[in-house]
């Protein structure tokens, strides 16, 4: 068992989060919404994995933590969703 250096820990109210997010508007179509939401700050999924695997190797991570990351959970995440930006997770 390897020791945790909680880098990479997310630290998030949900919540709070729920509490924030807006009322859906039932009489706008969600393709309109989804646009909203690509156009501003839009990162693709690779793009994030890179920084996160240049964290992970700063960190001290091994290439085998590292690639199995990268390659068994998000690349199969991406392909059975579909998704290739952040903001559409």
């Amino acid at each position: 068992m390897t020791k945790r250096k909680g880098i990479l820990d997310v630290k998030v109210d949900v919540k709070k989060l729920l509490n924030e997010l807006p009322t859906p508007r039932s009489n706008a179509p969600e393709i309109e919404d989804k646009q909203l939401i690509l156009s501003s700050d839009t990162m693709f999924i690779t793009n994030a994995l890179d920084v996160i695997t240049r964290q992970m190797k700063v960190s001290g991570n091994r290439s085998r933590t590292i690639s199995d990351y990268y390659i068994l959970h998000v690349k199969h995440f991406q392909s059975i969703t579909k998704v290739q930006f952040v903001s559409e997770i």
